[in-house]
């Protein structure tokens, strides 16, 4: 028989009341108030909702699984807000650190030292004026020597800082002198200025490299005769220590008469030129003569400097070197052949400024070397400066 319509309806209204009736309840109890239990996490409810098989979570072996490795095991809600508290705290942390951590991570501030304080000129003279000395009662050797204003005046000694042109490196750095004892330097005359022995890329020209070259050599083989010895380190060494002694004697006296007057009587001039110049003989002797008896020359050699150097490098004018007792010092010395830069690397190679025995001595308004340069360290060994020493070289050098 058959069901009336209205069955029909109420059981399709019987489902949808229990559908809503269902919806209701899951409704109310979400939105009811906070539970006194754990809330089941995301994680749970995404494991329960696909039907994942919480059987192995119950296991009584201890949690081994067949293949007998560890299972990891299913945190609780109680364990997850442990793990979050830790993980919180570490992130604070590692944002702020503990006060002995924030110490080591932190980089330390570097101390800037205070500028140094401004220098004050209270005398006559300038840093970097060229002074000449006078009236020297104690060292009346340094009068006329010329020189450079290193520092400032001293008021309490009323004494200025002296760097001294071709000073002994032995006897120390600057001198004191007091600013009564200096006047400016004048300018150089035009006179002097075109007298001045021609220089082309670092190298003293032919006829002068030829001049030095040959009263050096003439020098030394007379004091090797003398010491009967051909030692050259010895025969430079004698050469200098006697170059004029108080009596009027030494070397220069006897050079001087050999060059200036016995040359002559066994050699015509013609012959003595083409052996001093053989490309360009004419002049070659006049030359000899006016530096023996000059004071630019041969004749003021009493003002040389002898002593350990460091090769800089070089410009036009000739090679730059340095001192070693006093860094702020700068002398450009004029090759004779080559320049003196060159010559040095050609016997070694050296990746840093090498350090040299050098004897600089003037020529004609330039400074020249005597030709014997030997190693600072008695061998064939060159001694080269410190990279540090380095970088201090080269900006005095500029």
């Amino acid at each position: 028989m058959e069901l009336p319509l209205i069955g029909e309806l109420g059981l399709n209204t019987g489902i949808v009341l229990m559908t809503a009736l269902v919806a209701l309840m899951l409704h109310l109890s979400m939105n009811t108030g906070k539970p006194s239990g754990p809330q089941l996490d995301e994680r749970a409810l995404e494991s329960l909702l696909l039907g994942e098989d919480d059987d192995d979570a119950d296991d009584e072996d201890g949690g081994w699984d067949d293949d007998g490795e560890t299972q990891p095991e299913r945190p609780t809600a109680a364990s997850a807000n442990a793990a979050a508290a830790r993980i919180a705290a570490e992130q604070k942390k590692m944002r702020f650190g503990s006060a002995s951590e924030e110490n080591a991570t932190r980089p330390k501030k570097q101390r800037v030292p205070p500028p140094p304080p401004k220098k004050i000129n209270e005398g006559p003279f300038s840093i970097g004026d060229r002074v000449v000395l006078r009236n020297l009662q104690s060292a009346k050797e340094l009068n006329g020597r010329h020189g450079i204003i290193a520092d400032l005046w001293d008021k309490s000694t009323e004494r200025y800082p002296v760097d001294l042109d071709l000073y002994d490196p032995r006897r120390g750095g600057a001198i004191s002198v007091k600013a009564t004892n200096m006047v400016k330097e004048p300018p150089v005359s035009a006179e002097n200025e075109e007298s001045r022995a021609p220089v082309d890329k670092g190298v003293l020209s032919e006829q002068h490299g030829r001049a030095v070259s040959f009263i050096c050599s003439s020098m030394r083989q007379s004091v090797a005769n003398t010491v009967k010895s051909t030692d050259p380190k010895k025969i430079a060494n004698f050469c200098w220590m006697f170059w004029r002694t108080p009596n009027n004697k030494g070397v220069y006296p006897s050079l001087s008469k050999y060059l200036l007057e016995d040359i002559t009587k066994d050699n015509t001039v013609d012959e003595i030129e083409k052996q001093l110049n053989p490309t360009q003989p004419k002049g070659s002797y006049d030359l000899i003569r006016n530096a023996m008896t000059s004071t630019r020359a041969v004749r003021g050699w009493n003002v040389r400097v002898t002593g350990e150097f460091w090769i800089i490098g070089g410009n036009s004018d000739g090679t730059l070197v340095i001192p070693t007792c006093n860094t702020r010092t700068v002398y450009c010395v004029a090759g004779l052949r080559l320049p003196l830069a060159v010559q040095i690397m050609q016997q070694t190679k050296c990746p840093r400024p090498p350090k040299f025995n050098l004897t600089l001595l003037p020529w004609f308004g330039r400074l020249v070397h005597d030709p014997f340069i030997s190693t600072t360290s008695g061998t064939d060994r060159v001694e080269v400066a410190s990279p540090l020493l380095t970088s201090q070289l080269m900006q005095s050098s500029r």
